[in-house]
């Protein structure tokens, strides 16, 4: 299995995976076409964050659209480690709670229409306050 997250037009290519063991070797080949649609919500371009406190973050987007879901993880970490937050979009603010202290994390937010999700938007790189 091939998985390819945060999918953008850059990605479209074909995809070679080749396995070999004591059997012999066997090779699949996909083409990764991406059409993102033109109904989709613009991706928001405006995410700040603000340290709280030394286990907490507050990111803010401005942008109106239906709902937000936030993503967080620590920075270096690998996607599958990555934390998701709803967010409504009448009550925008949120705060990342219970974080470690002085870390650093990459945040990013994705809008909603009913036709799906925006593009993310750029990743803000936030440091909790230090102990």
């Amino acid at each position: 299995t091939l998985a390819v997250t945060r999918i953008t037009p850059e990605d479209e290519a074909i995809y070679q995976c080749i396995a070999e063991n004591s059997a012999g070797t066997n090779q699949a080949s996909a083409r990764l076409a991406v059409s993102p649609s033109v109904d989709l919500p613009e991706a928001p371009q405006d995410l700040t964050v603000t340290p709280l406190s030394t286990t907490s973050l507050r990111p803010h987007v401005t942008a109106g659209i239906i709902g937000y879901v936030l993503h967080i993880r620590k920075l270096g970490e690998p996607d599958s480690s990555e934390l998701q937050e709803a967010v409504s979009k009448d009550t925008f603010q949120h705060d990342f709670t219970n974080l470690e202290a002085s870390t650093t994390f990459s945040i990013y937010v994705k809008a909603y229409s009913p036709l799906g999700a925006s593009q993310q938007s750029n990743s803000v790189i936030a440091t909790t306050l230090g102990a």
